[in-house]
């Protein structure tokens, strides 16, 4: 989960993490697919991929919670950091964020979300038939855009892999 810290729950620390895939181990054989979350707003650009992500760092903060300071930036339209799932997130904000990443020359995303979704009462995002449907619709309007819109298409993982592997030298996902 790049650009999170879940180190204060005792969980693992991806904010060093990028949103593209990339190799690693020690020798480099392993293919990261990270879950696709990244930026959007004002600052997205090239700023958050690395000297921007102090400022989102420090309004991720204790105090920074506590004064609301992601939800402020986001509805400014300053900065927002999206997972691309129908979890809490809407189509809306999954197009804003595609189209951030695009513009950014993104070529992977991974749209995920937990099994235990699609059954009601699994999960505080469909607890019950009206969440559920809103769920998929969810799920639909994301893959129309995707696929129709921005002409997407679907990969295997081994697509995936073969376009990853490095080309006269260089990553095939900078």
């Amino acid at each position: 989960m790049p650009s999170t810290d879940f180190s204060p729950d005792e969980g693992p620390d991806f904010l060093h993490c990028g949103a593209r895939p990339y190799w690693f181990g020690a020798a480099r054989r392993l293919l990261e697919i990270p879950v696709t979350t990244s930026f959007a707003g004002l600052l997205a650009g090239g700023l958050l991929e690395g000297a921007g992500k102090p400022l989102y760092g420090a309004a991720t903060s204790a105090l920074g919670y506590r004064l609301h300071v992601p939800g402020v930036l986001a509805r400014l339209g300053v900065v927002e950091r999206i997972r691309l799932t129908p979890e809490g997130i809407t189509p809306d904000e999954h197009k804003r964020l595609t189209r951030a990443m695009l513009r950014a020359g993104h070529k992977v995303f991974t749209l995920t979300y937990h099994s235990p979704s699609l059954a009601p009462g699994n999960t505080p995002y469909v607890r019950n038939d009206t969440d559920l449907g809103a769920f998929l619709d969810s799920l639909r309007r994301y893959c129309d855009y995707f696929f129709g819109e921005v002409g997407g298409r679907p990969a295997t993982l081994g697509e995936i892999r073969s376009a990853a592997v490095p080309m006269n030298g260089s990553p095939a996902f900078p």
